[in-house]
C-alpha cells in the first residue's frame, strides 16, 4: 500500500425503486424576499404524504415581481407505495402543496 492513501468510505443509504410510477409537477410561488428556500422546500414535502421530494430549480427577481418578492420555481415528485396515482390524487396533493406555501408564507401562485 506504498503510496496509497487510506480512507474511509462513507456509510450509504439506499432506498429501494419505487414500485409505481412517480409523477413530477412544477410549481411557481411568489412569496417576500426574506423567505429562506429551504423553508418553502420543507413546507412542501410537508404539505401531503405522497410529496416524497422537493427541490427549487430557479429563483427570479426582477421588473415583473414586486419589489421585496421572488419568484421561486419548485419541482416536487409525488409518489405512492401501494398504487399508481390517480388524476384526483395528483391534483390534490398539489392543491395541498400550494395551499400550505400561502397559508406558511403568503405565497401567490405565479
Amino acid at each position: 500500500l506504498n503510496g496509497f492513501i487510506s480512507r474511509e468510505i462513507p456509510n450509504v443509504k439506499f432506498a429501494p425503486l419505487p414500485k409505481y410510477q412517480t409523477v413530477e409537477r412544477d410549481l411557481a410561488v411568489i412569496v417576500r424576499e426574506e423567505v429562506p428556500a429551504g423553508d418553502i422546500i420543507k413546507t412542501a414535502k410537508n404539505a401531503d404524504p405522497l410529496c416524497v421530494h422537493a427541490e427549487l430549480f430557479d429563483v427570479y427577481r426582477g421588473e415583473q415581481i414586486e419589489a421585496g418578492h421572488k419568484s421561486v420555481a419548485l419541482s416536487f415528485t409525488l409518489s405512492s407505495p401501494e398504487k399508481t396515482l390517480a388524476e384526483e390524487e395528483i391534483t390534490t396533493a398539489f392543491n395541498n402543496v400550494l395551499y400550505s406555501l400561502e397559508r406558511e408564507f403568503g405565497a401567490k401562485l405565479r
